[in-house]
C-alpha cells in the first residue's frame, strides 16, 4: 500500500478476524496523521495464525500498535495464539495525537504480543523515527528483541 491518505477514520489496519496468517506487507509514503488508529496490526488471542514480514517507511502517523484485542472471538478456538514476528518501522512521523470526531493524545509505539510463552511479540524494528507530540511513551508488554534505533523526540522536517 503507498500513497494513503486519511482524512478520518481508522488509517490502515490489518487483521483482528485473522485465523490464518498474514506476511509480507509493505506500506510506505502514507499520510494517517487524521486518522484513529493509524498503523494498527491486531489479533485475537483465541483465532490462532500469523502476521509477520510487516515493513512500512516514510509515513505519518498518530502511532503504530502491534497488540491483541479482545473482540473477534467468537467461533471454536485455535489450538494456539497467534504469532507476530519480524515488523520493521523505518523514518515515520508519530504525532501521539488520534482523531475521532475531537483530538485526543495516544502513546505513540505500543507494542504487545500475547501472554503465553512463545507468542510474545518478537523481531521488531523502529529506525529513524520522529514523536512530535502525545504522550511520549513506548509501550511494550510480552516482546521480545525489540530495537529502537535513532528514535527522536521533537519537530522534524524529514519526513
Amino acid at each position: 500500500m503507498f500513497d494513503c491518505i486519511s482524512h478520518l477514520g481508522h488509517g490502515i489496519c490489518i487483521g483482528s478476524e485473522i485465523s490464518g496468517g498474514i506476511e509480507d506487507v509493505g506500506i510506505w509514503d502514507c499520510d494517517l496523521a487524521k486518522s484513529s488508529s493509524g498503523i494498527e496490526i491486531k489479533a485475537t488471542k483465541k483465532r490462532g495464525g500469523y502476521v509477520r514480514d510487516i515493513w512500512v517507511r516514510d509515513c505519518s502517523s498518530p502511532r503504530v500498535m502491534v497488540h491483541s484485542v479482545g473482540y473477534n472471538d467468537d467461533g471454536v478456538p485455535a489450538p494456539q495464539p497467534p504469532v507476530f514476528e519480524k515488523f520493521r518501522f523505518d523514518r515515520l512521523r508519530l504525532t501521539g495525537r488520534a482523531l475521532d470526531q475531537d483530538w485526543f493524545e495516544v502513546s505513540p509505539v505500543e507494542l504487545a504480543g500475547f501472554d503465553v510463552p512463545g507468542h510474545e511479540l518478537r523481531g521488531v524494528v523502529l529506525k529513524d523515527c520522529v514523536i512530535t507530540g502525545g504522550l511520549p511513551t513506548v509501550h511494550m508488554e510480552y516482546c521480545e528483541d525489540v530495537t529502537l534505533e535513532e528514535m527522536s523526540f521533537g519537530i522534524d522536517s524529514k519526513i
